[in-house]
């Protein structure tokens, strides 16, 4: 487990279709517990596509700061793009599970909910394509960039990093050209002219330059 527990209520939503027994079920939920022990969390059991998205539950969530991390391109990859490598059944699942994943996000969205990024899929360094799914489904590109810098910091309860401003890390990607016009454009590697972590250039232009001077306002 992580050495500092998260400072933000975190909401583990376990949506388990595939359990048809009852004791199933209170076992993955004990080892779910077990594995979070050193956080604060709540536990919601969704048994269905829907329950999750109930107006009670996205308003508490919205009332409290709870973070959603939609990981909507994990059901692309399972009932698209590798759908070849899965059961029939497993497939049809997943298409199932990717229009509700998506509802919940418009529905998520609507009540005001923090919404994250998260990409439970690959190649690595491919996770800007989460962007672009949830762009397709009813983000701005503004607030689906919101979502992987200041939600993705919220979600992990850190408060040094993830928007731009005086006393934070400056962790930056420079590009050439306007992701609020194209969210694609943070797909395309060759857009990217410059990589800065914590002040440093460490990709891209001026990768030799040395640390950036921080900025104290």
């Amino acid at each position: 487990m992580a050495d500092t527990p998260l400072r933000t209520p975190t909401l583990l939503s376990v949506v388990a279709p595939v359990y048809d027994e009852e004791e199933l079920v209170e076992e993955f939920v004990t080892r779910t517990c077990a594995a979070v022990a050193d956080y604060e969390f709540e536990l919601v059991i969704v048994n269905d596509g829907s329950s999750d998205r109930t107006p009670e539950l996205l308003d508490r969530m919205a009332q409290r700061g709870i973070v959603l991390v939609p990981t909507l391109t994990t059901f692309h990859d399972v009932g698209e793009r590798f759908a070849e490598l899965f059961a029939p059944r497993l497939v049809e699942q997943a298409k199932r599970q990717r229009e509700e994943a998506y509802q919940t996000l418009i529905a998520a969205h609507k009540a005001g909910v923090i919404l994250a990024m998260g990409f439970d899929s690959g190649p690595p360094g491919a996770d800007a394509l989460e962007l672009v799914r949830m762009v397709e489904g009813c983000l701005t590109s503004h607030e689906a960039i919101t979502a992987a810098t200041s939600g993705s910091a919220r979600a992990l309860g850190l408060d040094d990093v993830g928007s731009i401003e005086p006393g934070k890390k400056a962790d930056l990607v420079v590009l050439d050209s306007d992701p609020l016009n194209d969210i694609r454009t943070l797909t395309d590697r060759k857009k990217i002219s410059m990589v800065v972590s914590d002040g440093r250039v460490v990709a891209g232009e001026g990768v030799d330059h040395g640390p950036f001077r921080r900025w104290d306002g």
